[in-house]
């Protein structure tokens, strides 16, 4: 098998479980978390391949990341930086994660 193939096949594999809304889910059957979209995400970026990175900016914002817990707010704050978008979050959002993981 050639190394194009494999690719084809992992890039299909990936995008078969986006949602969409936005977000990936583990599979094209259930709902998105911020795990999977991460993820996806980094497999697709490290690949080359492009996302369409507006709705899933959409799913992460539609988070309560004041309720998450250390690893997906990490998780959701490294793809919001990946897509430029850390502004985005509402304000105090990130100061609150701060907080928490370091008190």
């Amino acid at each position: 098998m050639k190394l194009e193939e494999i690719k084809r096949g992992v890039v299909n594999f990936v995008l078969e479980k986006e949602k969409p809304e936005g977000g990936f889910g583990a599979t094209s059957l259930l709902p998105p978390t911020i795990e999977d979209t991460y993820f996806a995400v980094k497999i697709l970026f490290l690949l080359g391949i492009e996302v369409k990175k507006e709705k899933h900016i959409k799913f992460l914002l539609s988070q309560d990341i004041e309720k998450l817990t250390f690893e997906p707010a990490s998780k959701l704050l490294e793809l919001l930086e990946l897509f430029n978008s850390l502004t985005l979050l509402p304000k105090g959002s990130l100061d609150a994660l701060l907080k928490r993981a370091y008190f």
